[in-house]
């Protein structure tokens, strides 16, 4: 008996210790790096007979989704070029393999456009650059 409960005692120990946390009280990563390249996941999607979806249909996972949630109150792009949010983010043109990769929501000129979306909901962030081409703005846009 005492050998099992010092198993078990190990074994909680042991996944408590492995369990970090994914977002701090504020919502921003714990954990950049993992966030960046999960927010960038995609599944594969039954649409039926849709051909508008493309022969190989995809969407963002949940995960994706949450993680992208995260990233984007992590880091501080107002001020940066589009070159720096490029280097910051990753292209959302040749990264996302969604088949929702294009804007949601309408956007303004100079807007570059990051949609994470599983065909149900998602998240919509707008970076918006001002007439010096630096970030004056980044909305953030739920699709339900």
């Amino acid at each position: 008996m005492f050998r099992l409960q010092n198993s078990i005692f190990l074994l909680v120990v042991l996944l408590c210790g492995c369990m970090e946390p994914l977002a701090t009280s504020d919502g921003k990563s714990t954990n950049l790096a993992r966030d960046l390249k999960v927010m960038w996941e995609t599944k594969s999607i039954d649409v039926g007979n849709d051909p508008t979806h493309g022969p190989n249909p995809r969407a963002s996972t949940d995960n994706a989704i949450d993680a992208a949630s995260r990233v984007f109150k992590t880091i501080e792009l107002r001020g940066k070029t589009r070159e720096e949010v490029l280097a910051a983010l990753g292209d959302p043109i040749e990264n996302s393999k969604s088949s929702y990769n294009f804007p949601f929501f309408p956007t303004g000129s100079d807007t570059m456009v990051f949609r994470f979306d599983n065909g149900a909901n998602g998240i919509q962030f707008n970076v918006k650059f001002d007439m010096h081409k630096k970030v004056s703005e980044i909305e953030e846009l739920w699709i339900e």
